[in-house]
């Protein structure tokens, strides 16, 4: 009679099987495995797992259906910083010249260990290789430098499954050609972050060319119907990028600002109007209750669009970037402080920093209410479509909007794909 699969096992801690059991260790937990399958055959291996004993189970039947699989090697539960050490140590041991390794040595800890570093080597994803590529690019480092880091990942992943630490067809980080279409896109970002830290530096800075016709014909029509569906707004990543240009125009506070008006639909001169009390975190309430005058010198305020003041809110994702905005205001509780002798007209000066920045890096979009259309937009579409799902109303509000049908005009659009959507999840 056949055995039943290690993965239809269940893996108590009081009732180890015969190839997977969590068993006690002090205050919390350590499963006990052979990657064989079979007790007593190669290395019996014992890696901790937390003090949360479902969390526990529920990863050794994670292991136990990988030995079904065949994707369970030895070592495929340590950690990708040892895997590197081991790798490290054989191009030492094997002559690689010296300044490959050296090379390597010092993008792994100047960029992926530090990240991913504890990832165990067999749970890698296509993520942990994006989040170094990402942080190389936000950075404004080289187009080589960028590609170097790529190349680093994936000879290790190479190395690893030649050496008996990674199953033979493990590839975590897709095709080459995948790769090569990220990779594209993350140069690009380099390119712009570069753009924008020359033109901090007083330098003459030539502008990326001009936006793509048709695509400019698309921003034209959306302003000019009132209607912005999800296809032609920046996604998120597209505002973490104009956050960092701007953080190199406007350093300690740049980034910032791009975050808040982003992820509260803030105007750009109602979020140069916050101060510290605006936002109550208990109750994720920002009172929106002023705005700067464009045409005073700074402080000088005036009502919001309209004469309408209105309670927003800060999506989680950019309390961090409050908090540091927080951190660093004026003593009189601005949040964004002007430097009032430079720049008494501050509204209108940091407006015209945006627009310098956006023409250096080429970013996509015209200006800084761009930003508010991404808040509303992704407050309301699906989850599936990469947005919240949050309540029409409660957008309506937050926007300030007058009816709810000026914020489904502007925000709310059938999506591609939708009727496949629906049968999938109407089983």
């Amino acid at each position: 009679m056949p055995k039943a699969p290690l993965s239809d096992l269940a893996t108590p801690a009081d009732k180890p099987h015969r190839a997977v059991s969590v068993v006690r260790d002090g205050n919390g937990y350590r499963i006990v495995y052979w990657p064989s399958g079979t007790p007593g055959v190669g290395r019996r291996l014992r890696p901790r797992a937390g003090t949360d004993l479902a969390a526990a189970r529920e990863r050794a039947a994670d292991l136990a259906a990988g030995i079904d699989a065949g994707t369970v090697t030895g070592r495929s539960e340590e950690p990708l910083w040892k895997m590197a050490e081991a790798w490290v140590e054989d191009m030492k041991e094997t002559e690689v010249p010296e300044g490959t390794w050296k090379t390597h040595v010092s993008r792994l800890d100047t960029w992926v260990l530090g990240s991913v570093g504890n990832v165990p080597s067999g749970r890698l994803v296509m993520e942990h290789w994006r989040r170094p590529v990402r942080a190389v690019a936000r950075a404004g480092s080289a187009s080589a430098t960028v590609e170097g880091v790529s190349s680093t990942m994936v000879g290790l992943i190479s190395w690893g499954r030649e050496n008996g630490w990674l199953p033979e067809l493990f590839a975590p980080f897709g095709s080459r050609d995948v790769r090569r279409e990220e990779l594209a896109k993350f140069k690009k970002d380099a390119a712009r972050i570069r753009g924008a830290r020359k033109l901090v530096a007083g330098k003459r800075v030539r502008k990326q060319p001009a936006t793509d016709p048709k695509w400019a014909a698309k921003l034209e029509a959306a302003n000019a119907q009132k209607s912005f569906p999800q296809d032609i707004l920046p996604t998120w990543d597209d505002v973490v990028v104009l956050g960092d240009a701007m953080e190199y125009a406007l350093p300690g506070w740049g980034r910032n600002l791009v975050l808040i008006i982003a992820g509260s639909g803030a105007r750009l001169g109602e979020a140069l109007a916050l101060k510290i009390d605006d936002y109550d975190k208990d109750e994720n309430e920002l009172a929106i209750h002023l705005q700067l005058d464009r045409y005073n010198d700074w402080p000088a305020t005036k009502l919001p669009k309209g004469g309408k003041i209105r309670d927003s809110i800060l999506w989680a994702r950019v309390h961090p970037a409050w908090d540091d905005a927080a951190s660093r205001a004026h003593k009189d509780g601005w949040l964004f402080p002007c430097d009032s002798d430079r720049h008494p007209k501050f509204l209108a000066w940091v407006g015209k920093v945006f627009e310098l920045v956006i023409a250096t890096i080429g970013w996509r979009w015209p200006g800084a209410h761009w930003l508010r259309h991404h808040f509303g937009s992704y407050s309301l579409n699906s989850r599936e479509s990469g947005g919240f799902a949050l309540d029409l109303a409660d957008v309506q509000t937050w926007l300030g909007h007058a009816s709810s049908d000026t914020t489904l005009r502007y925000y709310l659009h059938a999506a591609a794909g939708g009727r496949k959507r629906a049968l999938a999840l109407t089983v």
